[in-house]
């Protein structure tokens, strides 16, 4: 096995690893692994080799100089470079990785941590402004939704034209699917209000007032009305 260290010049990249983690990638370790027993004969050498790359990472979430050895370089999510700003789009690109790798279980955690990455390497989120150049406050999420199997898990998800992603699994239905990694109604409404408020919380200074939910789902209608009715710090 032989191993190199490329070292980058900043503004260094601000990236998220598959554990929902964010840092500065200040390096990439390159490692070159030769496969010798069990080759056939007459193989070349480059078929071999396998090279693997990890990004080495500093800043204020990490240990300068540590390789993210859980997540090779090319898995990363680049966010974007130190001073740069960004645009909800880049912030829903976030939440959809967190989800595809499975670290969706402390989703309402994940804008915060995003804000304070950014804040810490002196970037910015920018919110869209409208046809006066005026920031735009309030914002409407579509939600759609899908019933899997037996009618019982049931799937909802903002829709691609909104602004702000919003993901759950919930059990519809009143028994108890807990064995199998499923929650109810109103555990999902309320883990959707928790990411709701803490989208308000880390954008109000960008200027961002509210967020209200709607579905052309007339069945799931009352899913939305007590999800937009309910307030996280009175539980209801």
């Amino acid at each position: 096995m032989q191993t190199q260290l490329v070292r980058h010049d900043r503004p260094y990249n601000i990236i998220c690893g598959s554990n929902g983690k964010f840092a500065l990638h200040v390096a990439t370790l390159i490692v070159v692994k030769e496969r010798i027993e069990g080759v056939p004969e007459g193989v070349s050498m480059r078929d071999t080799l396998s090279v693997s790359s990890y990004p080495v990472v500093g800043g204020s979430y990490e240990i300068d100089g540590q390789v993210w050895m859980n997540t090779e370089l090319k898995d990363c999510l680049v966010i974007c470079r130190e001073k740069e700003s960004v645009s909800l789009y880049t912030l829903r690109k976030v939440m959809e990785y967190c989800v595809k790798h499975d670290v969706s279980f402390y989703m309402e955690r994940i804008p915060s941590s995003f804000s304070m990455a950014l804040f810490s390497y002196d970037s910015q989120l920018i919110l869209p402004t409208d046809e006066n150049n005026q920031t735009i406050a309030d914002y409407e999420v579509c939600l759609q939704f899908e019933t899997g199997e037996h009618g019982i898990r049931c799937m909802v998800y903002s829709s691609k034209e909104s602004d702000f992603y919003f993901f759950e699994y919930f059990a519809d239905d009143d028994a108890d699917y807990s064995n199998v990694g499923l929650i109810n109604r109103p555990d999902a409404i309320k883990q959707m209000a928790e990411l709701r408020d803490n989208y308000l919380i880390i954008l109000r200074h960008e200027g961002l007032r509210s967020i209200r939910f709607t579905t052309k789902q007339k069945n799931y209608q009352d899913f939305v009305d007590a999800l937009n009715n309910y307030k996280v710090d009175e539980g209801v």
